[in-house]
């Protein structure tokens, strides 16, 4: 069976990306986006996945943020669109006696909460649970991919901290750390300060996804993501490198 919550995943960060960056480099109009932001929210609930609805919330949050400080036409029209859309999927609930494909089932199981029965209270109690597995070792060493008592903990924190302890975590929010560091200098030299913002986004869109899930270990959802996140950042160093050279005076490489 396929993965709800990936296909949700996959679909919320794609469709951040779509209006943040894949947009504008292929030149789409309004009524492109207005016709895949219907389409993906339609398919987000149909997924039957709280996930990516959360990340079209959090994204929309964004936006308004954006709108208070940048009053545009456009934000108006982005804020206004997606929320028409989403009210109106979340009114549509008439249930229908013929329903092979379980489409109700799935709207009920993307809008609903039940705090006891949804997969939220499963992943707590998992977290809980790799803590207490490397309890023993001061929870700052975890017990490795073959010492864990369990193959997924149904989190990205929790199977981070299973197998790594808060080392491994913290060692990876370093990395992180230096990544978008590197790239805001060079995107301020490359004078693409715009591309930093999207590539920083982006990045941390998935993170909340990789803390929801851990589907930064399934290979058909890491590698679009990983693939559209380094054309970014090629473009940030690209601009830096053309920046540089021009500051240079286009002064010719020494060979040996």
């Amino acid at each position: 069976m396929s993965d709800a919550h990936v296909y949700s995943s996959y679909l919320s960060f794609t469709f951040v990306a779509y209006h943040e960056y894949i947009k504008k480099t292929l030149g789409h109009k309004s009524i492109h986006s207005y016709i895949i932001l219907i389409l993906a929210v339609g398919a987000l609930i149909l997924t039957g996945s709280k996930t990516g609805l959360l990340i079209i919330s959090l994204y929309f949050i964004i936006i308004c943020i954006r709108f208070i400080k940048n009053l545009s036409k456009k934000n108006l029209k982005i804020i206004t669109t997606i929320t028409f859309v989403i009210t109106i999927l979340l009114l549509i609930n008439t249930p229908k006696d013929n329903d092979p494909f379980n489409y109700l089932y799935l709207y009920n199981r993307a809008t609903t909460y039940n705090v006891k029965g949804d997969s939220i209270n499963g992943r707590l109690q998992k977290g809980i649970r790799a803590l207490n597995e490397i309890s023993p070792n001061y929870l700052l060493i975890g017990n490795g991919p073959t010492g864990a008592s369990m193959k997924w903990y149904d989190g990205g924190i929790s199977i981070l901290l299973a197998h790594g302890g808060v080392l491994g975590l913290l060692s990876l929010i370093i990395f992180i750390y230096m990544i978008l560091t590197r790239s805001k200098r060079r995107s301020i030299i490359g004078k693409s300060f715009g591309l930093h913002k999207v590539f920083t986004l982006l990045i941390f869109i998935y993170l909340i996804l990789s803390v929801i899930t851990e589907h930064f270990l399934i290979t058909r959802n890491l590698l679009p993501v990983a693939t559209l996140l380094s054309v970014i950042y090629a473009n940030i160093k690209l601009n830096y490198i053309e920046s540089s050279m021009n500051v240079n005076h286009l002064v010719p490489l020494k060979y040996a």
